[in-house]
């Protein structure tokens, strides 16, 4: 049995329209009728940081397809993508990405205590007073670490806030400010520099 309520409503919708289906829905039909959805993804997948301005400008000029930003944006989150902003990794080349897989496949096996006496180091640079800025790209939760996720980093001769610090099994070590550019003789003098002081202060043997 229908609600009086329903009834009601099919009785007012009869007397004023002279028919009780279904009223055509106002606005746009469904996206699902307009194939967007598979040409959006499929841009987004090949360039994550394009913006979603571009990608309706795109829908128009080449597919002849008008959609807001809005709506392209709607189409992205369906498919489980989000604008985030891009994770930042030190640009690693080819050659010295071969050289780390040939380092970490070479001690594969080291045991617990072999690595106890391991000092890892490195440096790294802070801005002072500025920002690189931030860059987001569309990206599924399981894709954060993608290479076409990430933003690569490059060292430069600029000067800036750089650091050397260390790690070891026992704590870190002495954080080192650097005075000037990091040329492989300076980093030499920064070891040579900060290794006694941090074995000393972890009461690690030489």
């Amino acid at each position: 049995m229908l609600p009086v309520s329903t009834i009601r409503n099919i009785i007012v919708k009869y007397k004023k329209h002279g028919f009780i289906a279904d009223l055509p829905r106002p606005g746009r039909p469904p996206l699902a009728d307009r194939r967007p959805q598979s040409l959006v993804v499929r841009e987004v997948l090949r360039s994550r940081k394009i913006s979603s301005a571009a990608l309706a400008q795109m829908l128009h000029e080449h597919h002849q397809i008008t959609v807001s930003e809005e709506t392209v944006r709607q189409i992205l989150h369906h498919a489980g993508l989000h604008g985030r902003a891009a994770r930042k990794k030190s640009y690693i080349s080819a050659v010295n990405k071969k050289k780390r897989l040939d380092y970490a496949k070479k001690h594969v096996n080291l045991t617990l205590e072999q690595w106890k006496n391991v000092h890892f180091t490195d440096e790294s640079k802070f801005n002072v007073g500025a920002s690189d800025g931030r860059v987001y790209v569309w990206r599924r939760a399981s894709e954060e670490y993608l290479p076409d996720c990430l933003v690569p980093t490059f060292k430069s001769g600029v000067k800036v806030g750089m650091v050397l610090g260390w790690i070891t099994h026992d704590g870190v070590g002495v954080l080192h400010v650097c005075k000037e550019n990091v040329t492989a003789d300076y980093y030499k003098f920064m070891l040579e520099d900060n290794l006694p002081q941090t074995m000393a202060n972890l009461s690690l043997n030489s």
